[in-house]
Parts: structure tokens; sequence; C-alpha cells
């Protein structure tokens, strides 16, 4: 049984491909989806995988065994889990201050229960966080309105996104999400959670790629596929969990909390998640909470 955790933060520096396979759809390679809402995720086994190779660089073999299980054999478990990393904000082209980090009522009450939860796995009676955004569970917006934490988005009272018109709707309670994962100075935005819907489905990246022949030095008949992109800029966030671990390591590894802080004070400063990393995608920095 899990009894400690806490909630780590991945902003995408490069475009990221976290595959599901091929795909007969308008997208050959499609990225990962929750089958419930179609909001891009990144399975918890591939997110683990990439934050343990990371860990090889950074701890003794020993402990790395002891906190993510040996590679071979079955001698113990594993004392570290993470969830699915769920999207927490989207980048969103704007007429104006660029791009918006957009994100809906729906994102906004799973995270505040994701958070619920883990003050209660962690025996905790208060938490100050929990107390600042618990209006969020009752945030509401209708298709054509937009709340916005500043001006930066604005033209006179409109916000323009893609080709869609927003009439803004203030609330001055938004400015407590910029303390969330270092999002100081980001023009964030709530929308529906239909607008959300359509744009995380129809707003990602999708690229067209080709494989030349390295005798001809031409394109292979056949060959031209298309891969879909988180874009760059997008957060998400999994919630770290640890549990007593099987194999203790005295005076390093003896209990739960030794186990979450060696895994969150050892995050890489910038890790690779996913495909094409010859092509320089899949960069994230971790983000504390």
């Amino acid at each position: 049984m899990y009894k400690t955790g806490k909630i780590i933060g991945f902003k995408a520096i490069s475009p990221v491909h976290v595959g599901s396979g091929s795909d007969l759809g308008v997208v050959d390679q499609p990225i990962q989806r929750e089958r419930h809402t179609s909001y891009p995720k990144i399975e918890a086994s591939s997110l683990k995988g990439a934050i343990r190779q990371k860990f090889v660089e950074k701890v003794e073999k020993n402990c790395l065994d002891a906190i993510f299980g040996p590679e071979s054999g079955n001698e113990h478990s594993s004392c570290i889990a993470f969830t699915d990393a769920r999207l927490l904000f989207f980048p969103v082209k704007s007429a104006k201050g660029t791009f918006a980090l957009i994100t809906c009522p729906k994102v906004l009450k799973r995270f505040y229960e994701d958070l619920d939860y883990l003050t209660k796995i962690c025996d905790k009676k208060d938490n100050k966080l929990l107390e600042e955004i618990k209006y969020l569970k009752n945030l509401t917006t209708s298709n054509k309105e937009i709340i916005i934490n500043n001006d930066n988005l604005k033209i006179k009272d409109k916000v323009i996104l893609e080709e869609y018109v927003f009439k803004e709707k203030s609330n001055d309670k938004l400015k407590d999400l910029n303390n969330l994962f270092e999002l100081n100075d980001k023009n964030l935005a709530i929308v529906s959670d239909d607008v959300f819907k359509y744009f995380v489905n129809y707003a990602t990246e999708v690229i067209t790629r080709t494989k030349i022949d390295p005798k001809t030095g031409i394109v292979v008949n056949g060959a031209l596929f298309t891969e879909e992109y988180l874009p760059s800029e997008t957060i998400m966030y999994t919630i770290a969990l640890a549990s007593n671990p099987f194999k203790k390591i005295e005076g390093v590894l003896s209990n739960e909390n030794n186990v979450i802080d060696i895994v969150c004070n050892k995050l890489p400063k910038y890790m690779q998640i996913g495909g094409n990393t010859t092509l320089g995608k899949g960069i994230v920095k971790p983000l504390k909470l």
C-alpha cells in the first residue's frame, strides 16, 4: 500500500510523441489518449521507464534496483509507482500574446481530486495549496466565454484562439494558478470542457515524414507517413507514489519517505520521453509543485 507521494509536472521543451501504435485514422501514428475523454496522456509504463533510465546515472545500482525493482528476476517488486501523466495545460495559438495555455473545469477538478487523494494518503489534515484552489471544483464557463489571468490575450474584451473568438469572463482567483509548476507570467486561460476537447484533439502537431533510400537518395515508394505530437509548452503531471521498500539499504533507503525524497530530489533538469530521440523530440523539463 502506498503511504506517501508527490505530484510532479512535466513541461514539453520540444514536441513529444509517445505513440499508441499504427492507426487506420487520419494520422498514421497518433499519440496516446485517454479512452473516455480523448485527452492526450502518457502511459505510466512509458513514463517510469524514461525516469528509471535517467536514474541509472544518478544512483548506485543496488539503490536503483531497490526503488525501481531489478530488471531481471523476481527477487522483489518496485516500491515507486507513477500514475499516467495527465494533461493540465495545452498551448493554443492566440491573436494577441502569441499563445495561451488553456485548461478547462473538468481538468482542473481532476487535478484538485488528485491533490486531495495525495493529501489523504500522506495523512495530512490540511494542505495549503488544496485550500487555495478549492474554488476550482465549482468553476464553470460557457462555450463562448473564456477566463483569463491577465490582459495579455485581450483585444478589447475579446480573446481570439486559432480562428475562434471568446468573450472574457473575469475571475481574479485564477491568478492563484500561476503558483502551479513555475507558471509565473504565463498566459493562462480556462475554456469550456467542449472547447478544450476540440483543441486537444485538433490542435496538436501533425508532421509528415518520409523514408529516403540511402542508395538513390530519393523517397521510397509508399513510405510517406504522418506522426502526431504534443506541442512544445504543454504541461502534464503525474503522481509519484511510494511504499515501504521491500529491500532496505542502511542509511539510504529505510522507508517510503526516503524513496519519494530520492526520486523527487534527483530528477534531472531535463529528460527525454517517447520516440524520435535522434530528431530532438520528447525533451521535457520536470517541474515541482
